[in-house]
């Protein structure tokens, strides 16, 4: 029973968030879009080094041709553009120290596309965060690892973030709670987000969940 904690695009303002992870001895995972490495609003280098550091995984998001924003679809992009978008990752979090050996990947915009992308590029993927049709997250495990993941839970409120733990406690597999900017969900503030962050500590704790 395990939860997983993701961050995209490595905004700055989730260096709090990881900071005060750290302290209750908890890991998360931050997805680089590498065009927004060190721009405004955006975390640098050197913090995404301090992070990983800290014991956190950064892993890959995107990395196009030019700097900016990821693409809003990623079934949209070609095939061709999908895998050099991968390999790009790839290369950039090997050659910053990021690469663990087999990397994570979450797609822009959440899609995935089951027919092509495994043969594209599955030999360096272990996991690929994506989303399913009804807006839920999910990640997939690559059809060579042997896991047992069972999905991504958007957070969006703390009646959501609250089901996200039940679940983990339930299901028995692994859920993975998904986690934009610094706080668990919009519109929260630091003791909120604190508050949800301690609750994870507690159940890691009581031996309600794993890890």
């Amino acid at each position: 029973k395990y939860m997983m904690l993701t961050y995209d695009d490595q905004w700055a303002t989730t260096l709090d968030a990881l900071s005060y992870l750290s302290n209750l001895g908890l890991r998360a995972t931050v997805y680089v879009n590498v065009g927004n490495v060190g721009e405004t609003s955006y975390m640098t280098l050197d913090q995404l080094k301090a992070v990983k550091d800290a014991g956190h995984l950064v892993a890959g998001h995107y990395a196009g041709h030019a700097s900016g924003a990821h693409p809003t679809s990623w079934s949209g992009l070609s095939s061709q553009e999908r895998t050099e978008a991968v390999y790009r990752v790839a290369d950039w979090l090997s050659q910053n120290g990021f690469y663990e050996g087999v990397p994570h990947f979450a797609s822009p915009g959440g899609d995935f596309c089951p027919d092509t992308d495994w043969a594209l590029f599955g030999s360096l993927l272990q996991t690929f965060r994506t989303a399913s049709a009804n807006g839920c997250q999910q990640e997939i495990m690559n059809p060579g690892v042997t896991g047992h993941l069972l999905y991504l839970s958007g957070i969006d409120s703390h009646s959501s973030w609250t089901q996200a733990r039940a679940d983990v406690k339930t299901e028995g597999g692994l859920a993975v709670c998904y986690s934009h900017g610094g706080s668990p969900y919009s519109g929260a503030n630091a003791a909120d987000w604190k508050t949800e962050y301690d609750n994870i500590a507690a159940d890691l704790q009581a031996g309600s969940i794993d890890g």
